[in-house]
């Protein structure tokens, strides 16, 4: 099948991804080379296109499982600490890690990181029997900010809230964004 022609408008950012085969993410990087291969890769894009420039690259380290008939892949996200996501194909894996990464920074202020080195996992006995690949994770549809609402709420429902919050382990606040969008998704 022949590759649809991207669509580049002038005096506008232009985002690139690098995949692999058949739209599968880029594997089997050692630590060192996601550092060279990077920037060197998209610099060498940069300098063969006339007026480009690279604005932010976000490629953040994911552990796969790979999965099989019977099983979804699992991918962990190590820079966003007990995010998850499963996917059952690879062309989904990329959006099922971005939207766990979205969900989990839905829990409230943070500072978004830095994606780590991969080096950084090297021995790390936790990481075996799955590979690492980079996805691209857009920030832009990250909002770790809260604002404050003001809710009108039966004093006997609120003492119930507050019941069922704290037997598992929510805050009030905590737990009615939970119930909210719980809600809101079906």
């Amino acid at each position: 099948m022949a590759r649809l022609a991207r669509v580049v408008v002038p005096s506008y950012p232009h985002h690139v991804t690098q995949r692999g085969n058949r739209r599968q993410p880029k594997e089997g990087y050692s630590s060192g080379d996601a550092q060279e291969y990077i920037p060197a890769g998209l610099m060498g894009l940069a300098t063969q296109v006339k007026r480009a420039r690279i604005e932010a690259i976000m490629l953040y380290p994911v552990y796969v499982h790979m999965g099989d008939d019977q099983h979804a892949h699992g991918a962990e996200v190590p820079d966003f600490p007990g995010c998850f996501a499963a996917a059952d194909e690879w062309s989904d894996l990329t959006r099922m890690v971005q939207e766990a990464v979205e969900v989990y920074c839905e829990s409230g202020d943070m500072q978004v990181p830095e994606p780590s080195d991969l080096g950084t996992f090297d021995g790390d006995n936790s990481y075996e029997g799955g590979i690492w690949v980079f996805i691209d994770i857009d920030l832009s549809k990250l909002d770790t900010r809260k604002e404050r609402i003001n809710l009108s709420v039966p004093v006997s429902a609120l003492r119930e809230i507050d019941e069922y919050a704290s037997a598992h382990g929510f805050n009030r606040s905590g737990f009615m964004v939970h119930a909210a969008l719980k809600a809101a998704r079906k």
